[in-house]
């Protein structure tokens, strides 16, 4: 099965293979589980509305968006849900590809704070390879409530908020 990317209409060169919506551009690469908010980022990002659905028998899209970020502008990819690099569906191999095969300036890892010892084993796969790494933890109140154990898994990786 080809999943399809999704490129905003004003940017689309109708299907021929050097349209690149923001080609040239710093990639930012949104990565996480299926439903921790990685498209409601990038809608945030991109100053977007993308249609997100993930259930059963509904096909899994890798969107793409031009955003600005201060006075920078970026390549916002949101990319299906994965729970490890070593993928078991097909959504998984895609963002596997794009997780390896994109020239990216940076890797969003969108992490669910009250979910955050099923979502650890991935951050540590994604910092053994070395990647550019962001972590967002989404359901911000809650992180709130939980601010000194993510202190600490924060100290323990070596990063900053």
């Amino acid at each position: 099965m080809k999943l399809p990317l999704i490129y905003p209409k004003e940017e689309c060169c109708c299907g021929k293979k050097e349209c690149t919506p923001g080609k040239g551009l710093p990639k930012i690469l949104l990565v996480g589980s299926p439903n921790v908010g990685k498209s409601s980022l990038f809608n945030a990002l991109s100053r977007s509305y993308t249609v997100v659905s993930n259930y059963p028998g509904t096909s899994v899209e890798v969107s793409r968006r031009k955003g600005r970020i201060g006075d920078r502008e970026y390549e916002i990819i949101d990319t299906p849900g994965m729970y490890s690099l070593l993928p078991v569906g097909e959504e998984e191999r895609v963002s596997q590809r794009l997780l390896f095969n994109e020239k990216t300036f940076v890797y969003l890892h969108v992490l669910d704070a009250r979910n955050l010892r099923r979502m650890l084993s991935f951050t540590f796969q994604l910092l053994e390879v070395r990647l550019p790494l962001i972590l967002v933890f989404i359901i911000f109140p809650f992180a709130l409530l939980t601010g000194f154990i993510i202190n600490t898994l924060l100290r323990v990786l070596g990063v900053s908020l």
